[in-house]
């Protein structure tokens, strides 16, 4: 999301920066902000993560916004903004306080207890905060008390949009879904479910979408794991599916299922909050209960039984995809910085902002942060 605010930013012609820890992200997305590493590369993660923290209050450049997202990257934009007098903003993609709760990430009881403590300081530090869905406003206020405006993740519909594939003839299923090491992402409980339907003798291949490199045992269906690197490459994965799944046990928006939708792609979705931003059960998706494989299985199942069903929905999947183009982005977040002062087209704007050195005029300077990467995951399970 930080990416995107970037890229709408600059855009308007305004000076972007992103600073994250040195060898930790490789970007395969187009970037138009300048791109700045901070720290080494050492052999170990999780030191990487933390030099690089260190060191950014000392390399960051003066600017007169800092953005950041997911803790503890907060506490360097609160820290930043009070140096250089600047306004810091927090975005809130769910509920950060309990991201590693089922241990799979973070297994040290000490070092999850110092997360949530961390995570719960950045919520309530004096930043703007701004919430990608309705679920996480109400995450935010049950430890805050405070509300916070909304801008949704974006898809572009040029890339994401419907192919001539689907529902096709063909000798056997493809279930694509995203998949994780993290147990939370709901990997297991659809590979749980592709089982039982291969048991039942209906002929399917699992595709899991990961950054990961999984390891799955001996499954007795046919299985592939891909890493696209574009969002080209990902939109044509997608478009070959009979069926979309996505299985994780609580989301602060979910963008997968809905640039399934946008390629017209039948969706079977667990009902785990910020989804329901977009996600309406019959209509453009199938929505189940979290952690719950057997109710997965009958979902996928009905729609492979059932093709005007998964027409339908795939066809107002796609309506609703539309509503999410990220043309629509740019404006949101220009007149959420900038408090409504932008023209629209950013050519022509003069704007009077306090950042280093008191008030001055001219063009905002921004510096975003992407978040660490994240601990070391376990096994799949």
């Amino acid at each position: 999301m930080v990416v995107d605010w970037a890229n709408c930013l600059s855009e308007k012609g305004h000076q972007v920066s992103i600073m994250l820890p040195r060898g930790t992200c490789r970007m395969h997305f187009p970037i138009m902000a300048t791109v700045k590493e901070v720290g080494l590369a050492l052999p170990w993660r999780l030191p990487t993560v933390l030099l690089g923290l260190l060191l950014t209050p000392f390399m960051a450049p003066p600017a007169d916004i800092y953005i950041g997202t997911m803790p503890p990257i907060p506490l360097v934009v609160f820290l930043l903004s009070r140096i250089w007098r600047a306004t810091g903003w927090n975005i809130v993609q769910g509920d950060d306080v309990t991201l590693f709760d089922e241990r799979s990430r973070l297994k040290s009881l000490f070092l999850l207890k110092i997360y949530r403590r961390v995570a719960l300081l950045s919520l309530r530090l004096p930043l703007k905060l701004v919430a990608n869905s309705h679920w996480t406003v109400g995450r935010v206020m049950s430890y805050t008390g405070r509300a916070c405006p909304i801008i949704h993740p974006l898809i572009d519909t040029e890339i994401f949009r419907p192919s001539d594939t689907q529902y096709r003839p063909a000798p056997s299923w493809e279930i694509v879904c995203i998949g994780a090491r993290a147990r939370s992402k709901g990997t297991g409980e659809v590979i749980e479910a592709v089982n039982a339907l291969w048991g039942e003798g209906i002929p399917l291949r699992l595709t899991i979408i990961s950054k990961d490199e999984l390891q799955f045992g001996n499954l007795p269906f046919p299985v592939r794991l891909i890493h696209p690197k574009t969002d080209e490459e990902l939109s044509s994965i997608c478009s070959l599916a009979s069926v979309f799944v996505h299985a994780a046990w609580q989301e602060g928006f979910a963008l997968p299922p809905l640039e399934a939708m946008a390629c017209g792609v039948a969706v079977v979705l667990a009902d785990s909050g910020g989804p329901r931003e977009y996600a309406v059960d019959g209509y453009n998706c199938l929505l189940v209960p979290p952690k719950n494989a057997p109710q997965l299985a009958a979902a996928i199942r009905r729609l492979l039984s059932d093709p005007s069903l998964a027409r339908q929905l795939a066809e107002n999947g796609v309506r609703t995809a539309a509503k999410f183009d990220k043309r629509l982005l740019s404006g949101q977040v220009e007149r959420l910085l900038l408090g409504g002062a932008s023209s629209g087209d950013g050519s022509e704007s003069r704007f009077l902002v306090t950042g280093h050195g008191g008030p001055r005029k001219g063009r905002p300077r921004f510096l975003g942060f992407l978040p660490p990467p994240p601990l070391a995951p376990g096994p799949l399970v």
